[in-house]
Protein backbone atom coordinates (compact mmCIF):
# COMPACT_ATOMS: atom_id res chain seq x y z
CA UNK A 1 0.00 0.00 0.00
CA UNK A 2 1.32 3.10 -1.23
CA UNK A 3 1.75 5.97 1.52
CA UNK A 4 0.36 9.74 0.80
CA UNK A 5 2.42 12.80 2.70
CA UNK A 6 -0.11 13.90 5.08
CA UNK A 7 -1.07 17.29 3.74
CA UNK A 8 -2.84 19.77 5.71
CA UNK A 9 -5.94 21.26 4.48
CA UNK A 10 -6.07 25.06 3.54
CA UNK A 11 -8.58 26.62 5.80
CA UNK A 12 -10.27 29.30 3.89
CA UNK A 13 -9.51 33.09 5.13
CA UNK A 14 -11.75 34.81 3.67
CA UNK A 15 -15.34 36.03 4.68
CA UNK A 16 -18.30 37.54 2.65
CA UNK A 17 -20.65 40.36 3.84
CA UNK A 18 -23.57 41.22 1.69
CA UNK A 19 -24.35 45.03 1.28
CA UNK A 20 -27.21 46.49 -0.52
CA UNK A 21 -27.91 50.01 -1.38
CA UNK A 22 -29.07 52.55 -3.47
CA UNK A 23 -27.61 53.99 -7.00
CA UNK A 24 -27.72 57.98 -6.97
CA UNK A 25 -26.09 60.66 -8.25
CA UNK A 26 -22.82 62.07 -6.86
CA UNK A 27 -22.89 65.99 -5.67
CA UNK A 28 -19.59 66.60 -6.70
CA UNK A 29 -18.97 64.56 -9.92
CA UNK A 30 -22.66 63.94 -11.21
CA UNK A 31 -22.16 60.60 -11.87
CA UNK A 32 -23.87 57.54 -11.03
CA UNK A 33 -22.59 56.06 -7.60
CA UNK A 34 -24.04 53.61 -4.69
CA UNK A 35 -25.11 54.97 -1.59
CA UNK A 36 -24.57 51.78 1.17
CA UNK A 37 -27.79 51.47 3.12
CA UNK A 38 -25.83 50.21 6.40
CA UNK A 39 -22.50 52.35 5.90
CA UNK A 40 -21.80 51.79 9.55
CA UNK A 41 -21.58 47.93 8.90
CA UNK A 42 -19.86 48.31 5.36
CA UNK A 43 -16.47 50.22 7.58
CA UNK A 44 -17.06 47.80 10.21
CA UNK A 45 -16.48 45.09 7.53
CA UNK A 46 -13.68 47.06 6.25
CA UNK A 47 -11.93 48.21 9.43
CA UNK A 48 -12.20 44.52 11.46
CA UNK A 49 -12.38 42.23 8.18
CA UNK A 50 -9.96 43.86 5.54
CA UNK A 51 -6.47 44.95 5.87
CA UNK A 52 -4.30 47.12 3.94
CA UNK A 53 -3.08 44.99 0.79
CA UNK A 54 -6.23 42.49 0.67
CA UNK A 55 -7.22 41.81 -2.40
CA UNK A 56 -11.48 41.92 -2.59
CA UNK A 57 -14.09 41.02 -5.00
CA UNK A 58 -16.99 43.43 -5.80
CA UNK A 59 -20.43 41.91 -7.25
CA UNK A 60 -22.90 44.72 -8.50
CA UNK A 61 -26.32 43.09 -9.38
CA UNK A 62 -29.21 45.47 -10.33
CA UNK A 63 -31.91 43.64 -9.02
CA UNK A 64 -35.60 44.89 -9.09
CA UNK A 65 -38.62 43.16 -7.27
CA UNK A 66 -40.22 40.93 -9.25
CA UNK A 67 -43.66 41.99 -10.16
CA UNK A 68 -46.54 40.97 -7.42
CA UNK A 69 -49.21 38.39 -7.41
CA UNK A 70 -51.87 41.02 -6.84
CA UNK A 71 -50.42 42.85 -10.59
CA UNK A 72 -50.58 39.25 -11.99
CA UNK A 73 -54.56 39.22 -10.65
CA UNK A 74 -54.90 42.49 -12.30
CA UNK A 75 -53.89 41.78 -15.73
CA UNK A 76 -56.08 38.78 -15.68
CA UNK A 77 -59.11 40.70 -14.83
CA UNK A 78 -57.99 43.45 -16.93
CA UNK A 79 -57.57 40.76 -20.10
CA UNK A 80 -61.01 39.20 -19.06
CA UNK A 81 -62.95 42.73 -19.69
CA UNK A 82 -60.68 43.13 -22.99
CA UNK A 83 -62.20 40.12 -23.76
CA UNK A 84 -65.83 41.26 -23.46
CA UNK A 85 -65.22 44.03 -25.92
CA UNK A 86 -63.22 42.08 -28.42
CA UNK A 87 -64.57 38.47 -28.44
CA UNK A 88 -61.08 36.58 -27.54
CA UNK A 89 -60.44 34.77 -24.92
CA UNK A 90 -58.41 35.68 -22.12
CA UNK A 91 -55.72 32.42 -23.21
CA UNK A 92 -55.44 33.90 -26.76
CA UNK A 93 -55.23 37.78 -25.70
CA UNK A 94 -52.13 36.51 -23.63
CA UNK A 95 -50.65 34.78 -26.46
CA UNK A 96 -50.89 37.93 -28.21
CA UNK A 97 -49.64 39.65 -25.20
CA UNK A 98 -46.60 37.80 -25.29
CA UNK A 99 -45.82 37.87 -29.04
CA UNK A 100 -46.35 41.67 -29.57
CA UNK A 101 -45.04 43.15 -26.00
CA UNK A 102 -42.73 40.39 -24.48
CA UNK A 103 -41.12 38.89 -27.18
CA UNK A 104 -37.66 38.59 -27.00
CA UNK A 105 -36.04 37.92 -30.97
CA UNK A 106 -36.53 34.73 -33.14
CA UNK A 107 -34.74 31.26 -32.97
CA UNK A 108 -34.46 28.51 -34.91
CA UNK A 109 -35.66 24.76 -33.70
CA UNK A 110 -35.10 22.01 -35.74
CA UNK A 111 -35.03 24.30 -38.92
CA UNK A 112 -38.25 26.86 -38.10
CA UNK A 113 -37.99 29.99 -37.02
CA UNK A 114 -39.95 30.77 -33.70
CA UNK A 115 -40.27 33.46 -31.57
CA UNK A 116 -38.50 33.52 -27.94
CA UNK A 117 -41.06 35.20 -25.76
CA UNK A 118 -40.89 36.68 -21.86
CA UNK A 119 -43.80 35.18 -19.74
CA UNK A 120 -45.11 38.08 -17.09
CA UNK A 121 -43.56 36.19 -13.98
CA UNK A 122 -40.24 37.41 -15.00
CA UNK A 123 -41.69 41.24 -15.53
CA UNK A 124 -40.08 43.56 -12.50
CA UNK A 125 -43.42 46.05 -10.81
CA UNK A 126 -42.37 48.84 -13.25
CA UNK A 127 -42.13 46.77 -16.31
CA UNK A 128 -45.14 45.06 -15.48
CA UNK A 129 -46.90 48.68 -14.99
CA UNK A 130 -45.79 49.52 -18.29
CA UNK A 131 -47.40 46.14 -19.92
CA UNK A 132 -50.49 47.19 -18.74
CA UNK A 133 -50.18 51.35 -19.98
CA UNK A 134 -48.79 49.42 -23.44
CA UNK A 135 -51.59 47.39 -23.52
CA UNK A 136 -54.47 49.85 -22.53
CA UNK A 137 -52.42 52.09 -25.69
CA UNK A 138 -52.97 49.89 -28.15
CA UNK A 139 -56.24 48.20 -27.29
CA UNK A 140 -57.91 51.64 -26.37
CA UNK A 141 -59.72 50.08 -23.58
CA UNK A 142 -58.80 51.77 -21.00
CA UNK A 143 -57.94 49.31 -17.06
CA UNK A 144 -60.13 48.75 -14.62
CA UNK A 145 -59.16 51.22 -11.45
CA UNK A 146 -56.74 49.86 -9.13
CA UNK A 147 -58.73 50.61 -6.45
CA UNK A 148 -61.35 48.46 -6.47
CA UNK A 149 -59.00 45.49 -6.29
CA UNK A 150 -56.80 46.21 -3.32
CA UNK A 151 -60.06 47.10 -0.83
CA UNK A 152 -61.76 44.18 0.63
CA UNK A 153 -65.13 43.25 -0.41
CA UNK A 154 -67.93 41.15 0.70
CA UNK A 155 -69.06 39.07 -1.43
CA UNK A 156 -72.30 40.88 -2.77
CA UNK A 157 -69.97 44.21 -3.42
CA UNK A 158 -67.77 42.45 -4.99
CA UNK A 159 -70.90 41.47 -7.68
CA UNK A 160 -72.27 44.38 -7.92
CA UNK A 161 -68.72 45.83 -9.22
CA UNK A 162 -68.03 42.72 -10.96
CA UNK A 163 -71.40 43.65 -13.06
CA UNK A 164 -70.69 47.59 -13.09
CA UNK A 165 -67.09 46.59 -14.72
CA UNK A 166 -69.39 43.81 -17.62
CA UNK A 167 -71.63 46.16 -18.54
CA UNK A 168 -69.03 49.11 -18.64
CA UNK A 169 -66.81 46.90 -20.99
CA UNK A 170 -69.14 45.16 -23.03
CA UNK A 171 -69.99 48.70 -24.45
CA UNK A 172 -66.44 49.63 -25.62
CA UNK A 173 -64.97 48.68 -28.88
CA UNK A 174 -61.71 47.92 -29.29
CA UNK A 175 -59.28 50.02 -31.54
CA UNK A 176 -58.37 49.27 -34.79
CA UNK A 177 -55.02 47.39 -33.96
CA UNK A 178 -57.00 44.84 -32.04
CA UNK A 179 -59.70 44.38 -34.72
CA UNK A 180 -57.27 43.50 -37.53
CA UNK A 181 -55.95 41.24 -34.96
CA UNK A 182 -59.10 39.67 -34.90
CA UNK A 183 -59.95 40.01 -38.29
CA UNK A 184 -56.37 37.86 -39.70
CA UNK A 185 -57.47 35.26 -36.57
CA UNK A 186 -60.67 34.91 -38.74
CA UNK A 187 -59.04 34.64 -42.17
CA UNK A 188 -56.52 32.33 -41.26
Amino acid sequence: MTSYPNKSKSIPTYESQHFSGLVVVHPDTGKNAIRINDEKGYYYFLSQKCKVGDTISVYYTNKKPKRTDSQNRYLHEYLSLISLSCGHTVEELKIWIKGKFLSKGITEVFGEKVRKVKGTSELNISEFAELIERIEETTEIPAPETDLFKMPHSNQEHERLKREQISHYSSLKPSRALTHIQHKANVN
